[in-house]
């Protein structure tokens, strides 16, 4: 080789080098991103099309490989979400259940929905080993159902039940409502006998006004939009429930008669609030989530022989406070940080009649206070 060809070689070499140092930075980035693009795998509309969904919650249970889970309704929030999440987040809900969520999102406000195995940038994976993640379009105008049905078993009774949700998203803001009525009317003839072990007939009755009806009443509501250069998201629900039954039963041996009621009515509400913001490269998020329930119940037995009943009442609440920190990525790592804290109470008072006088037992009255709190990374 000649020396004029040999310092060719090592000037195009030097005017290489700082090419060769910027693949070594650049190449590894691209792997770490193609490998968590090949944990992503997005279904867009065209894909659902064949099923013709209404909702977000039918575009869910239709992908493939993929198990709907609907979160469990342990108190605080931790580990009780389920696997989907909306826009990267999870609903600030706790009785408004994730699949109630779903079903307010109408399938045309979808833009696409991502199945995440194992992990991907900005998503917690709550540890799950599978989450998807329905992502909206950010302007899909005003949209809305009305839905009615009625039931009716062998004996005729009727049972009603109709929805209503209306859902409006643009300028960057959500708006969510929904109305659910729901009933559950029987009525039925029964007959029974109490026999020995020797044979002998102890009881005989027929059941002439066997009565169960129950009514539901929920109302539901969220707004989401940005605020203080980050975004908030609050919901609400509130519900009334009644159930009642009452049975009079003719005692065709030995005579006479005797009737049953039941009452109970529950009342409850609750309200959520998510803030998150991006601070200097951290990703913050905080959670408040307040809860009542109110229970009223009676009943009633009354027999030839004597008269018994109870009435009792029972007041829940649950408060939660999250806090949730992400830092900047560091190179192939990332942290995730934060603190949760739970009060739960619970009140319950009885009163039990025999004959008409009251009678107490042990347990008739109680208060149970639990706070909880605990801190993960």
């Amino acid at each position: 080789m000649s020396w004029g060809r040999l310092t060719s070689i090592l000037v195009l070499a030097g005017a290489a080098a700082p090419g060769i140092a910027w693949a070594q930075d650049v190449i590894p980035a691209k792997a770490e991103a193609d490998q968590a693009a090949s944990n992503v795998t997005p279904y867009k509309p065209d894909f659902f099309a064949q099923f013709r969904p209404n909702s977000a919650l039918d575009m869910v249970t239709r992908i493939p490989g993929f198990l709907f889970s609907n979160g469990s309704s342990d108190r605080g929030f931790s580990g009780t979400s389920g696997n989907v999440l909306i826009d990267g987040q999870r609903p600030p809900s706790r009785s408004d259940s994730l699949s109630s969520v779903l079903s307010r999102i109408p399938a045309t406000a979808v833009e696409r929905i991502d199945v995440i195995r194992g992990s991907a940038p900005g998503i917690d994976m709550q540890g799950l080993p599978i989450m998807a993640n329905v992502i909206r379009k950010k302007d899909a105008g005003l949209t809305g159902s009305v839905g009615a049905s009625v039931q009716v078993d062998r004996a005729w009774s009727a049972s009603p039940n109709a929805t209503l949700q209306v859902q409006n998203q643009s300028g960057g803001q959500t708006l969510e409502g929904a109305l659910n009525y729901s009933t559950y009317h029987s009525e039925q003839t029964q007959f029974r006998a109490r026999i020995s072990s020797t044979g002998d007939l102890l009881l005989a009755g027929d059941s002439v006004g066997f009565q169960n009806d129950f009514k539901d009443l929920e109302a539901t509501g969220s707004w989401e939009a940005p605020f203080l250069d980050g975004k908030l998201r609050a919901n609400a629900k509130i519900g009334h429930e009644t159930s009642t039954f009452s049975n009079l039963e003719k005692l065709l041996f030995p005579g006479g008669q005797q009737d049953s009621s039941n009452d109970e009515t529950t009342d409850s509400g609750e309200v959520g609030i998510r803030y998150s913001r991006n601070i200097g490269g951290f990703g913050v998020e905080l959670v408040g989530f307040q809860s009542l329930s109110k229970e009223d119940s009676g009943d009633t037995f009354n027999t030839p022989d004597f008269t018994s009943g109870d009435q009792g009442n029972t007041k829940r609440g649950e408060s939660i406070l999250r806090a949730d920190v992400k830092t900047p990525a560091l190179g192939a790592w990332s942290f995730d940080t934060g603190a949760e804290a739970v009060y739960n109470y619970s009140d319950a008072a009885n009163v039990r009649l025999f004959d008409g006088q009251v009678f107490a037992l042990d347990g008739d009255a109680s208060h149970v206070d639990e706070i909880r709190g605990e801190a993960f990374g």
